[in-house]
């Protein structure tokens, strides 16, 4: 029989909208319903009166009498690394960490090989002057490249114009950045194709070490990704791959999910972020750390001593014994807790 998680597993194949309904209150609280961008019904039971509004994911609304909270199903972002140098394995590592696939690209085999990155990281070695048949192009929205020469880049550039992704950039000092542009400007490119490219890549943050400065190129990817300017905070999540394999491979255990349904004033995460809670308290995943985790954590723990199919909570970080243990973003999480096989 075909679980929800199967369901989700296959639309991570397709790029339209896909959300995931929890009705929250009623008589049918608890029952999701997945449903395509067209309205399709994917799995569960329609529920009357709802239609898909990209403007209203991870949030709660209300649907004729029932509060229902809506969240996004989407593939982890793709992200397209070309070089496979030391700040291309420093790269590689902290977008595995924020929840992004990853493809390494370089023409030198001996660079390309197990030792030098993690195991989900895909490697391909291709020559940089012909790559781009070899690869889905249109699937990535970034890409960075991190070459060993600028000639490099720019052959890799030349590869990736007409390509559209939310973020490329180029690694090189300004004066390298500065000839690699005359050159494409001798070669055609245009000024507003010139302007695409972030390059030098990366934010200001001082960095010398293949790591510090790793960490200020994915910054920057993340912050143009999100719409802002190198200040930002991580925005609700989605459902991403990881997550929904993570569960779709313990469908048959006994565990709960915690999901952040609303916040108020200040979180260390928003409405969309979930973590798995097994029975003795061990997790997956992240709803923050510190006091306000643990405190959903034992709830969780709880409610599956208790063989209770849902429960909502609220979290206070403004309390007297927040302040006590230093925790002052002073905001409040509203969270939904569901088990399976209790």
């Amino acid at each position: 029989m075909e679980t929800i998680y199967d369901v989700m597993k296959d639309r991570l194949q397709v790029t339209e909208t896909t959300v995931m309904v929890t009705v929250l209150s009623g008589p049918r609280q608890g029952d999701k319903t997945i449903y395509a961008e067209d309205g399709r019904v994917l799995y569960g039971t329609p529920i009357e009166g709802f239609t898909v509004d990209k403007a209203k994911l991870n949030s709660l609304c209300m649907v004729g009498e029932m509060e229902c909270f809506v969240q996004p199903v989407e593939n982890d972002p793709s992200v397209l690394v070309l070089g496979a140098g030391h700040v291309s394995r420093a790269i590689t590592d902290l977008l595995l960490f924020i929840g992004c696939r990853v493809t390494v690209v370089d023409d030198r085999p001996e660079y390309v090989v197990p030792e030098f990155f993690d195991e989900r990281v895909t490697r391909k070695c291709l020559p940089l002057e012909n790559f781009k048949n070899d690869l889905p192009l249109d699937e990535y929205n970034g890409f960075i490249i991190v070459t060993r020469a600028h000639e490099y880049d720019n052959i890799c550039l030349e590869q990736l114009r007409g390509y559209l992704p939310t973020y490329m950039g180029v690694m090189g000092s300004q004066k390298r950045i500065h000839h690699a542009f005359e050159v494409l400007r001798e070669q055609g490119w245009t000024q507003d194709e010139l302007d695409m490219v972030y390059a030098p890549i990366g934010l200001d943050l001082g960095a010398q070490t293949p790591e510090e400065i790793a960490l200020s190129i994915v910054s920057e990817y993340l912050a143009v990704v999100r719409g802002k300017k190198g200040g930002s905070l991580r925005k609700g999540r989605v459902i991403h791959r990881e997550f929904i394999e993570y569960l779709s491979e313990r469908k048959n255990e006994t565990l709960a999910v915690a999901t952040i349904l609303y916040t108020c004033g200040s979180t260390p995460r928003k409405a969309g972020t979930s973590m798995v809670v097994f029975p003795d308290g061990s997790i997956f995943g992240t709803i923050g750390g510190g006091r306000a985790e643990n405190e959903i954590r034992l709830s969780a723990v709880d409610s599956l001593n208790k063989k209770e199919a849902h429960r909502r909570i609220d979290v206070h970080l403004d309390d007297d014994v927040a302040v006590k243990e230093g925790m002052v973003c002073g905001g409040q999480m509203d969270v939904w807790i569901e088990t399976q096989n209790i």
